[in-house]
């Protein structure tokens, strides 16, 4: 059984009423989630780390959320590679990885070398500099497009660990998170 989510950021990532009538399929919801922190300001790597904590119901630090911020703008606005890209693969070592074997990860590599296949099939690239096409940090269509590839990105996580049969967080009282309808 998966651990409780505790309530580290203040209130629910989605209003109950925002969920009225939308697709609630675990990757839609992840995307959800993680644009909606990406909108209260978060960097793409915070917001895909905290969305898949709450659909999967995994405890993340504050301080591993406060690290991520590191990755903003592809390392430090270096342009390099896309931290909503390194968010799904730090959360997928979270999950999967064998503490006793730190170098014979051969689930969470599989999952993470999927993982980039999808991302790159997606968006052509993992660089954030060609992501976001040379724009300024403060362009608003660049942020704009850093907030879609979010938002895909943690869908992608989501759906890609249903598929390797990783449960989700099921509160007792909502049945929205199902990896699969039964």
């Amino acid at each position: 059984m998966l651990p409780v989510i505790k309530k580290i950021f203040s209130g629910p990532a989605l209003p109950d009423a925002a969920t009225d009538g939308l697709d609630l399929s675990p990757s839609k919801l992840a995307s959800d989630i993680a644009a909606n922190y990406f909108d209260k300001g978060y960097n793409c790597a915070q917001s895909v780390l905290m969305s898949a904590s709450e659909i999967f119901g995994v405890e993340i630090p504050p301080e591993l959320v406060r690290g991520a911020a590191s990755f903003t703008g592809g390392i430090g606005y270096s342009g390099c590679v896309c931290g909503a890209l390194v968010g799904a693969s730090i959360f997928t070592g979270i999950i999967s990885a064998d503490e006793k074997r730190p170098r014979k990860n051969k689930k969470t590599l599989d999952i993470n070398e999927k993982l980039q296949s999808i991302f790159r099939d997606n968006f052509k690239t993992t660089c954030c500099r060609v992501l976001r096409r040379d724009r300024d940090f403060k362009d608003r269509k660049a942020n704009q497009r850093c907030r879609e590839i979010t938002a895909k990105t943690s869908g992608f996580l989501a759906a890609l660990l249903c598929d390797y049969s990783y449960e989700l967080y099921q509160p007792k009282d909502e049945r929205r998170t199902k990896c699969r309808e039964e």
